[in-house]
């Protein structure tokens, strides 16, 4: 695709910068603790941590980031895509957004962010 511009050497920096970031996300936004917009941004966190580890970001002389190398940055992509998508509806399908735009729009607005990563992301292999 064209318009794949950000290096995976940039998407990986960006996963393992972020996940703490997903992690502390329902104290840093002052939610009260709920199953339904601070558990998902937590288990989310925990799981941008380990997609990134266990991620191929490419050949082996040019190891970026990752280091298991178990999945492809393909399963990568959906792993980001399905687990952000989850965390935007949580709040949603629990009803926790009345609780006002803390418990929904830092959700929605990183998972928009992590959907416009994973398609610009260049993928390894693909040519350009």
């Amino acid at each position: 695709m064209k318009q794949r511009f950000l290096p995976t050497k940039l998407h990986g920096g960006i996963d393992f910068a972020t996940c703490g970031l997903w992690f502390a996300g329902p104290e840093v936004f002052q939610m009260k603790w709920t199953t339904g917009s601070s558990i998902p941004s937590k288990i989310y966190g925990t799981s941008v941590l380990v997609n990134a580890i266990c991620t191929d970001f490419g050949p082996a002389e040019k190891l970026e980031w990752g280091g298991a190398r178990v999945w492809s940055f393909r399963t990568h992509f959906k792993i980001d895509l399905v687990g952000s998508a989850w965390v935007a509806a949580m709040p949603w399908i629990t009803g926790t957004r009345k609780n006002g735009w803390n418990y929904w729009v830092p959700q929605a607005g990183a998972a928009a962010l992590v959907w416009l990563a994973a398609f610009t992301t260049k993928v390894p292999g693909e040519d350009d």
